[in-house]
């Protein structure tokens, strides 16, 4: 497996990733009853999987090109497989990264009254205070969250209408 197909797979990580600490942050914004800042930081996020997203196409693309004209057939299957386990990698690790998202989203958002810049916000992490409060948001899902999941529960408008905008 050669470095280009490395960094789609990494890509492919971040994108869906990304997508699901949305929900994190969507959580954030209604907790904090600021939906305007928390869609700005939205944005960010959204601006950083595109980005990814940009780079993976290409690099896809090239790469299946090539294993067909060096008549190479049984690497793409492969490389699919792949990338949808990298897919589903970054969106279980995000699953589990959620609460502690959360709770960094809403502190990020209650910062903006006092810091009014999401890069001075961002620059912020890399501080003592930052990492401390990295380490305090730190949190696993609760067990009760996990054990009742039930699709039953949910309306099957609701189901339907996520479905439609997360494939979008």
């Amino acid at each position: 497996m050669n470095t280009q197909v490395k960094v789609v797979f990494v890509l492919t990580f971040v994108i869906h990733l990304i997508s699901t600490l949305s929900f994190a942050l969507r959580i954030a914004g209604v907790r904090t009853r600021r939906i305007a800042v928390s869609f700005a930081v939205f944005n960010i996020l959204v601006l950083v999987s595109r980005t990814a997203n940009t780079f993976q196409g290409p690099l896809l693309a090239k790469h299946v090109e090539r294993n067909i004209i060096d008549g190479v057939f049984a690497h793409i299957e492969s490389d699919f497989r792949w990338l949808l386990f990298s897919a589903s990698l970054g969106t279980a690790v995000g699953l589990v990264l959620i609460p502690t998202f959360q709770r960094l989203f809403a502190s990020a958002i209650d910062s903006m009254d006092s810091y009014r810049s999401l890069p001075r916000i961002f620059l912020r992490v890399f501080s003592i205070a930052g990492w401390r409060e990295i380490r305090d948001a730190a949190s696993f899902p609760a067990k009760e969250n996990i054990t009742h999941l039930s699709w039953h529960q949910a309306p099957r408008g609701i189901q339907v209408f996520q479905a439609v905008a997360t494939s979008c």
